[in-house]
């Protein structure tokens, strides 16, 4: 006998592997990444009722009163309402509830076909529920993400049904998105175009195809495209926002020295097993497919296909968008599809379903319990900057302080001013971010010789806080004479200069 179509075991089944992936990789606690600034930047929102057009926590950039973009000025002040109110905890159980609704919702809009293809889907499901841990913390990006996947299903469904009037969502999307992550809003209306192409256009190119839409949702789509094109403008920071992101894309400083705007490195293993498999998966499905391509579906693929490898930071929103424009070439001679199994074995699926279900809630629950006994040791997000060391600076009280750029973050937030910090795009204009970083590792900066004792001299640093796998730390430590050290401590090393 066989199982009828309705029978979803399969799906249930990755249902509860988002439980018992996200919720045993987040029991370890979320990265404090850049978060503390963030909270800090949203206290000061909070308390001056305004975004900061200077930047209010580093004393070099203080100096020179450089302008600050704070293009995620409403994510920053939830962080920090949440964190007033409940605590590192309240930003935990936030990122892992959105986290798991997120991976939810992925999941939802993918009900049936994950039943026709179980090979493919369990896959690429595993694959994004490992990478939630990576991607998705304490960080405006989680918002994007999920402004993303919303604006993609609205898309989607007006290709489909181009009467459809969830199209008319877009424009206040565009507001959110360029008041909770201004670097990632010119997608609201660029992603807007491949559809326009796709059904503008008509032609037909070997298996690419376009599809004919209808005059009338034409120009609608076309004036929705306008009102989101202006909706990037309707943010407290102004005009800024619609040039951001792409002055940042071009910022050779934070291209070179920030690791997470760098391309992926396919040789390295843990890259290509954990980045380049997942983003292959989906591409695959275009090449091994006999459909015709959608103009539309291969032109979402270029975009997302460029960001993934021109920085590794946007290889989440290409798991986001790939079950978009993929799902139509999933089955096919090239593909595995399902077979279909009997009553006997759909019930022993749900069984072993239902009790990893059990098992996950009663391990997520004891871990919660554990995370709560902890108390204020800061067990759910990481601090890279041992307290003791935060303790020595306070009493040091130095007015110039050199700062690792990993410690800017957590400096901030225990209202110590710093020399740069997470915002690379505030520095780099002004040479303070490669200056830094000079000092940092001890290289030369382009276009002109290294010097370092010039830059000490410069900036006559009276305290220097770096970890002590920095190359500065043997020169530091090599001139006990100039910089003597006051503590090492958990990776982090403090000098007082002489």
């Amino acid at each position: 006998m066989k199982v009828k179509k309705s029978d979803h075991s399969f799906f249930y089944l990755l249902c509860g592997l988002n439980f018992l992936i996200v919720g045993w990789l987040f029991s370890a606690g979320i990265s404090g990444n850049d978060l503390w600034w963030h909270i800090k930047a949203g206290e000061w929102i909070a308390e001056h009722g305004r975004i900061p057009a200077e930047d209010a926590f580093s004393w070099v950039s203080a100096t020179r009163s450089l302008a600050w973009t704070p293009h995620e000025w409403l994510s920053e002040l939830i962080f920090y309402l949440l964190h007033q109110a409940f605590g590192e905890y309240g930003i935990f159980i936030f990122v892992i509830f959105i986290s798991l609704l997120f991976n939810f919702g992925m999941l939802a809009l993918r009900r049936e076909e994950i039943e026709k293809n179980n090979l493919f889907w369990g896959v690429f499901f595993v694959y994004l529920f490992f990478l939630t841990k990576l991607f998705q913390c304490g960080r405006p990006q989680i918002f994007a993400c999920c402004i993303l996947f919303v604006e993609l299903v609205l898309l989607y469904r007006f290709m489909e049904k181009p009467e459809s009037r969830g199209i008319f969502w877009l424009p206040i999307i565009s507001v959110l998105w360029s008041n909770t992550h201004g670097g990632s809003a010119n997608l609201g209306y660029l992603l807007i175009l491949p559809v326009l192409a796709g059904g503008g256009l008509h032609f037909s190119l070997g298996r690419l195809e376009t599809w004919k839409m209808p005059a009338k949702s034409l120009v609608r789509l076309g004036a929705v495209f306008t009102l989101t094109v202006l909706g990037v403008f309707v943010n407290p920071v102004g005009r800024e926002i619609f040039l951001y992101p792409y002055e940042q894309m071009q910022d050779g400083v934070m291209l070179k020295y920030i690791s997470e705007w760098q391309p992926p490195d396919v040789k390295d293993p843990a890259q290509l097993l954990l980045l380049f498999v997942p983003v292959f998966l989906p591409l695959s499905t275009l090449m091994l497919s006999p459909k015709k391509i959608r103009l539309a579906d291969f032109l979402f693929m270029l975009v997302f296909t460029y960001l993934f490898f021109r920085s590794v930071r946007f290889c989440f929103l290409y798991m986001v968008a790939a079950p978009f424009w993929c799902s139509r070439y999933v089955e096919g001679e090239g593909f595995c599809k399902k077979r279909q199994i009997g009553t006997r074995s759909a019930g022993i699926a749900r069984m072993v379903c239902q009790c990893l279900t059990v098992v996950v809630y009663i391990g997520f629950a004891s871990g919660v319990f554990v995370l709560f006994q902890k108390g204020g040791e800061g067990g759910v997000i990481s601090h890279i900057l041992p307290d003791e060391v935060l303790e020595v600076i306070k009493k040091e009280e130095p007015d110039r302080l050199f700062n690792d750029y990993d410690y800017g973050g957590e400096l901030i937030f225990a209202e110590i001013p710093v020399f740069y910090d997470g915002r690379a795009d505030l520095y780099s204009a002004a040479g303070i971010f490669a200056e830094g970083n000079t000092l940092l590792f001890l290289r030369q900066i382009e276009g002109r010789g290294f010097d370092l004792e010039e830059l000490m001299q410069k900036y006559q640093f009276d305290g220097i806080v770096i970890r002590v796998d920095r190359p500065l730390n043997v020169y530091l430590s090599s001139h006990p004479e100039r910089f003597e050290r006051i503590l090492e401590q958990g990776g982090a090393v403090y000098y007082r200069v002489r």
